[in-house]
């Protein structure tokens, strides 16, 4: 029984081992996402990278109406 509880210390400490090593690469991992996105984006937080995305998103919409409203106006003058 001894050896039983001994076995199953060792296999927690191994795994909470490997879990510590996974935490600290995904921390990495998220630092280096957070540098790319200040460097590409100038979005030094969460919240300045969501009103980011909201703007560009409305930006988008902005885009879409021009672009059909100059399909509707080629094909007006077109006759299309």
């Amino acid at each position: 029984m001894t050896q039983d509880v001994t076995a199953e210390l060792f296999k927690l400490k191994a795994h909470i081992e490997k879990s510590k090593t996974e935490a600290a690469k995904i921390s990495g991992q998220i630092e280096q996402l957070c540098q790319q996105r200040a460097s590409e984006f100038g979005c030094a937080t969460d919240e300045e990278a969501t009103a980011y995305i909201q703007e560009l998103e409305g930006d988008v919409v902005r885009l879409e109406m021009e672009i059909s409203e100059g399909v509707s106006t080629v094909k007006s003058e077109l006759n299309w």
